[in-house]
């Protein structure tokens, strides 16, 4: 009932995250940006302007923006990743695995959809989210998922402090 459940050697796990996240990181903050740019002045332009999460964080108090960010750090960077992961890569990916090589494509693609709320973001999170759910498959861990997500959106929630704050 539960797979992927196959262990890494030591090494080989540590070498994997650090070179996934590192590639996630750097199509995050260097390919993500121009990609939302485009899709949303091409396909998403009718949109309302508040749709896209830009805010004016001014309006908050410090008090209330901690604790917003503290309750986000903890559903975002831990809570929410563990869950998707276990979900996309230990329950559906060994299902449609039958599929061979296009498996963690079409996992992806799915991640991607689920997150309805961001649909410019989904080429971007495809194509950055796509060596992780290889490496899912091909290694059979799911726990290489498990440490990519969350320290991806760790990172994020990291980088939104400042933001928030001003």
């Amino acid at each position: 009932m539960i797979l992927y459940r196959e262990r890494t050697p030591a090494a080989q796990f540590v070498g994997l995250v650090a070179a996934l996240f590192l590639w996630s990181g750097t199509f995050a903050v260097i390919l993500y940006p121009p990609l939302d740019t485009f899709f949303i002045g091409v396909f998403f332009s009718w949109l309302p302007e508040w749709f896209f999460f830009t805010d004016d964080f001014g309006r908050y108090t410090t008090g209330a923006l901690l604790f917003t960010w503290a309750l986000g750090l903890v559903l975002n960077a831990f809570a929410g990743p563990v869950v998707e992961e276990l979900y996309f890569r230990r329950y559906l990916l060994p299902r449609i695995s039958r599929f061979g090589v296009p498996a963690p494509v079409m996992n992806a693609v799915l991640f991607s959809l689920y997150h309805f709320f961001t649909p410019w973001q989904n080429v971007g999170r495809i194509v950055g989210l796509l060596p992780m759910v290889y490496a899912v498959w091909w290694k059979r861990d799911i726990r290489i998922g498990i440490a990519v997500h969350c320290l991806s959106n760790l990172f994020s929630m990291l980088a939104l402090l400042p933001v928030m704050l001003g």
